[in-house]
Order: structure tokens, then C-alpha cells, then sequence
């Protein structure tokens, strides 16, 4: 047989065509994990690394993703860049489990079927907007966080309700172990979810066989309890104590007034502009295209599109011009036009749901996923629509269900679901590409970065912008010079510079960022410190900026406890990074970041701090 003959063979063969596809996942995923070496952002990723680095030093905090991921950290060396891709794979392969999990409940209430290989392919292709995880408010942040732990935390959640929704008593014991599992971890990560997690959860459980529903909620109630209980008391002095934390540190958010812990309940707007609208006209035309034209393809066909589009995609990353026509106004909303483009078609078409299922079971798991990201923003500060972008992934998933839950032939529902699948790679692809050139609080493109950075305690690197890395090498000299020694407290009244304390080797005293530019961003400040102990405080350098945008007030440390006897002598002074910007610095007004160290009797300072405490407060020293 010629050579052409067997080319021939080859390209009709869907084998082939599924190889070919899988490997093209395999390099786009390892397209995202490198760019995973590359650029930080000082003000959210260091609270991240300096509470996963040491999550025991910080008592107050509504999260716990510090204690969950300190493990991790630890055992891969506190190596930075490795860190985000191991968190990040995690996250890709339980959006894997959970796609193949929704297909498989579809397939057992005999609404779609498919062949294990085209399953295993729509599942792993299914996962890609999970990567969304990288980013906050289209922005690039690649550093793992509570959010990135909520989001696994509601993604093993369902993996257990699709267990439990396939009705089948075998799976019983281990839906509900892996539901409060994932129930545990959203609450670690963030409370206001898991409130929300909980009621929604309960009600799928309560709608389940009268025998065996009450079963599953004592079986439920005892799990949870037992993990609340390992982690009260592996993380505090026991249950009370653990409690108390989340109360005082609820409190200190209220004291902040920024917005975390008030108003949970609420809906935003969409803030719709004429950069978004365009986006959106573009997205949903090219969807229902290829949706029309797959849909009218011959069966092979798909994975020749899928495959073909795949490289498209990769010209797409590396070309950036080609994105240009994208407004940055909501741009992450595209993802949402193949959805968009589905109603269309169902409309035009008048495609009907189905009257009669089996079981209410695929309903039931359309609700939860079409809530999910709901459930992911609650409590966020920032626009809802924005937060709950990041959670993307359960939206696809619905649109699966969806297409399952019309009254049309299979085959045709097979179609439309390798069609978005495709669709939702694209966008994803397109969207994630947007963001690495438009990284948090930094000035050049991810793939720009050039400048290696070596992280404390690891020999793991970084590939960092110019400015960023001088100004770390700089400072980090100079302390050395002036006798710092790692692990030393260093209290950040710049308001946003936490990673600096971070990549210096010292820890943060009270809280791992005392954030400024809030009104009561002071007296947050002041409460925060007053959880160190007085001989931390004591021996603590400082770091503030001069006339900073987000600065905290100097005399928040003496509202902690420190005397006016507490003096510092200046180490170094630099200028600050204008690509880590908050709107003042748009303006082109530089700043200066001043690096200093205590010039007193540490002794003396720390007695009079305990003192000066007993007098404000009443108590002995919080951190004693």
C-alpha cells in the first residue's frame, strides 16, 4: 500500500484524530504552566506567600487556605513557580474528573452516550476554563489563593453530588464522604461560600429517597464534625478558640470597610460599555457559525475541526495582534457567547426541554452547576460578574446538561456538545492569552519578564520585570548590610507592598498584609499588630512610603502598643514600582520606599509595649 494510501487511511481514522487531539491538550496545558515561571505581583501574591509560608503566625483570619496549602508549599521547597503549577494542575484534574462525572450521569439516565475515548477527550477538553482560576478581574494572578482553594473545594463538592444523583447505593457512602470533603475545604477557603454550598447541598441530599436521605445527613453531619473538630484543634486551641478567630477576624474586616464581610446577598451590574457589547456581537456570531457548521458536518468532521483549531489557537497565543480587535471592558464574558449562541439555536430551532426524565436527577445537577459560580463569588468585594468569571467552568458544564435535557435525537446532542466543548476552548484560550499580557499591577506582558528572581529558602526562580527585580536586589542588600536576618518581622505601612516583606526573608507581624487605602485601613492596621507579641513589635523594621497612595498611618504601631521611645534609623531608600499601580501613581507622581531598622533598647521597648497594652486594653498581650 502506498505511502499516500496510508495517509489516507490515517486522516479518516478517529483513533488518530483523538491522539492527535489529546496531545494538542497536553501542549496547550503545558503553554499555561510555563508561563507559570513568570512575573509577580507584590500586593496580592505576597499576602498569599506570607500566609502560606507561615500560616501559624497569623491567628485571625476568615480563610484558612494557608494551613491547607502550607504542606504543598513546604514539600516542593517553598519553590514559587513549581507551587503554582502543582495548584493549577490540581485544579485542571478535578475539572477532568468532575466533566467526566457530569457525562457519565448523563449517559446513566440515557440522555446522551458516548465512547470512552471521545468521553476522555470532551472531559480533559471540557476542563480548560478552569484556568480561569488565573486570573482576578481579567487580570493575571497565578499565585494560588483562597479563591483558587474554593474553587477546588466546589468542584469536589459536585464530583460528590454527581455521585450521589447517579442513584446508585454503591457510590452512597463515598458521594457523601467526597461531598464533605469538598464542603470542609470551601469553608476553610471561604465561609460566605460554604454557607451558600451547605444550603444548596442539604436540599439535593433531601431530595433523595426518603429512606436513605436521613442516612446520608447523619453520616454527612458526623464527617463534617469530625473534620471541624481536627481542624479546630490542629489550627487553634480547640473549637472555641478556632471560632472566636473567625468572629474577631470578621470584625477586623468590618473595621476595614472594605467590603469582604457586608452586603453578601448582593447583585451587581455588568457595567455594560460599547467595548463590551462588540465583544459579545463577535463571540456569539462566530459561535453560532461553528455551531451551525459543525452540526452540519459529516460525524468525522468534528475532530478534524477540533483538531484543526487547536493549532489556531496556538497561533492565537503567539500572536497577540490577532486579539486586538477584543475590547479589555468585561473581555472574560466571552466566554459565555457559545452559551449565548446555544439559546439562539434552541430558540430558532424551537428545541424543548424534555417533559419526562427517569429521575429529576439531571435537573437537579443543572441547578447546582448553573449556581456554583454564585456560590464561588459570595462574599467578594469586588464586581460579582468579575469574581464569578473565574468559576466559568461549572457554566460550561450546565450548557452540557442543557443540550442533554432537549427532546432531540442523540446524535444530534453529541454534536452539540463537542461543539461547544470546542467553542469554550477558544474562548478560554483566547481570554487566558488576553490576560497574560495584561498581568495584576504590572507593567510589561507575562512572556516579557525577564529578570530571575530567586525566592527565599528555595532554589526555585522566578523570571521577573526589570524594576521589580532591582528593587528586591536592592533592598535585600542593603538589609543584609545593615545586619537582617531571616525571619525577622517587618512591619509593611506602605499599604500594598507585602510581597517586599516576603522576598526579604522577614515575616509579617499580625496579619500577612495590613492593607491600606480603605478608611479604616489604620485601625485595621493597629488591630492586626496588636496580635504580635510585644518583643516582635520590638525588634520589627519598618517599611513605609513616602506620601504612598495606600500608606497606613505611622501611628498605628503605637495604637498596637508600641512607645513613643520606639526609634528607626534608615537602611535604604528607593524608588517605588509604578507598574504595581493604584490609580495615584497614573499620574506619573513617584514615591519612595523607605527600608528601616529599630534604633532602640529592644528590651526596654518591648516592657513598656506590654504596659502601654495593659493601659489601652485592659489585657495582657494578644500574642502571649
Amino acid at each position: 500500500m502506498s505511502p499516500l494510501v496510508n495517509s489516507a487511511v490515517l486522516y479518516k481514522n478517529p483513533r488518530f484524530w483523538q491522539v492527535a487531539l489529546l496531545t494538542a491538550y497536553c501542549l496547550l496545558c503545558l503553554f499555561f504552566f510555563s508561563l507559570m515561571r513568570f512575573g509577580v505581583e507584590l500586593t496580592d501574591e505576597g499576602y498569599y506567600l506570607n500566609y502560606i509560608a507561615s500560616p501559624a503566625s497569623y491567628a485571625p483570619n476568615t480563610s484558612q487556605f494557608g494551613y491547607i496549602y502550607h504542606p504543598l508549599f513546604k514539600l516542593l521547597g517553598f519553590d514559587i513557580a513549581g507551587f503554582r503549577m502543582t495548584g493549577h494542575f490540581i485544579s485542571l484534574a478535578l475539572a477532568t474528573a468532575l466533566s467526566w462525572q457530569v457525562l457519565l450521569l448523563l449517559e446513566s439516565h440515557k440522555l446522551v452516550e458516548f465512547s470512552t475515548s471521545k468521553r476522555v477527550v470532551i472531559a480533559a477538553y471540557a476542563s480548560i476554563p478552569v484556568l480561569f482560576s488565573l486570573t482576578l478581574s481579567n487580570y493575571w494572578l497565578a499565585t494560588p489563593s483562597y479563591n483558587t482553594l474554593n474553587l477546588q473545594a466546589l468542584i469536589v463538592t459536585l464530583i460528590g453530588s454527581t455521585l450521589l444523583l447517579r442513584n446508585e447505593r454503591r457510590f452512597s457512602v463515598l458521594a457523601i464522604t467526597v461531598i464533605c470533603l469538598g464542603g470542609w475545604l470551601s469553608f476553610m477557603a471561604k465561609p460566605s461560600s460554604a454557607l451558600a454550598l451547605g444550603l444548596l447541598i442539604g436540599l439535593t441530599i433531601l431530595l433523595q429517597e426518603k429512606l436513605l436521605r436521613y442516612k446520608y445527613l447523619l453520616f454527612g453531619l458526623m464527617l463534617l464534625s469530625v473534620l471541624w473538630l481536627t481542624s479546630a484543634y490542629s489550627m487553634s486551641n480547640g473549637l472555641n478558640d478556632f471560632f472566636n478567630r473567625l468572629i474577631e477576624s470578621k470584625n477586623m474586616l468590618d473595621l476595614l470597610g472594605a467590603g469582604h464581610s457586608s452586603n453578601l446577598f448582593r447583585v451587581d451590574s455588568i457595567n455594560w460599555s460599547s467595548g463590551l457589547a462588540k465583544n459579545l456581537a463577535i463571540g456569539s456570531i462566530l459561535s453560532c457559525f461553528i455551531l451551525i457548521t459543525i452540526i452540519r458536518s459529516p460525524r468525522p468532521a468534528f475532530w478534524r475541526w477540533l483538531f484543526s483549531i487547536s493549532f489556531i489557537l496556538l497561533v492565537i497565543m503567539l500572536h497577540q495582534p490577532l486579539l486586538r480587535w477584543l475590547s479589555f471592558d468585561f473581555y472574560s464574558m466571552l466566554i459565555i457567547c457559545p452559551m449565548l449562541a446555544l439559546l439562539m439555536l434552541l430558540l430558532v430551532r424551537r428545541m424543548r426541554l424534555l417533559r419526562h426524565t427517569s429521575s429529576l436527577s439531571p435537573y437537579i445537577l443543572l441547578v447546582l452547576l448553573a449556581a456554583m459560580p454564585g456560590v464561588y463569588a459570595l462574599g467578594t468585594s469586588n464586581n460579582l460578574w468579575h469574581a464569578a468569571n473565574s468559576a466559568i467552568l461549572f457554566w460550561c458544564l450546565a450548557s452540557f446538561v442543557l443540550v442533554a435535557l432537549i427532546d432531540k435525537d442523540a446524535e444530534l446532542k453529541r454534536q452539540l456538545i463537542q461543539s461547544l466543548t470546542m467553542l469554550f476552548v477558544i474562548f478560554s484560550v483566547m481570554c487566558l492569552s488576553v490576560s497574560a499580557h495584561n498581568p495584576y499591577r504590572q507593567s510589561n506582558p507575562i512572556h516579557q519578564q525577564s529578570s530571575a528572581l530567586k525566592a527565599p529558602n528555595s532554589n526555585g526562580v522566578l523570571y521577573v520585570e526589570q524594576a521589580t527585580a532591582s528593587l528586591l536586589s536592592r533592598l535585600g542588600e542593603s538589609a543584609n548590610n545593615a545586619g537582617f536576618s531571616k525571619h525577622t518581622p517587618i512591619i509593611d505601612l506602605t499599604g500594598h507592598y507585602p510581597g517586599i516583606v516576603y522576598f526579604l526573608g522577614g515575616t509579617a507581624p499580625g496579619y500577612p498584609w495590613l492593607i491600606g487605602g480603605y478608611q479604616g485601613s489604620s485601625d485595621f492596621a493597629a488591630k492586626a499588630l496588636s496580635h504580635a507579641t510585644c518583643i516582635s513589635l520590638a525588634n520589627a523594621w519598618l517599611l513605609i512610603e513616602t506620601r504612598g497612595p495606600r500608606s497606613v498611618r505611622f501611628n498605628a504601631i503605637h495604637q498596637a502598643g508600641l512607645p513613643e521611645a520606639a526609634k528607626y534609623q534608615v537602611v535604604d531608600m528607593a524608588d517605588s514600582l509604578s507598574g504595581q499601580s493604584w490609580d495615584a501613581y497614573k499620574n506619573g507622581e513617584r514615591h519612595k520606599i523607605v527600608l528601616m531598622r529599630p534604633h532602640h533598647d529592644i528590651a526596654v521597648v518591648s516592657a513598656q509595649c506590654e504596659e502601654r497594652r495593659k493601659q489601652i486594653n485592659g489585657t495582657v498581650d494578644y500574642g502571649s
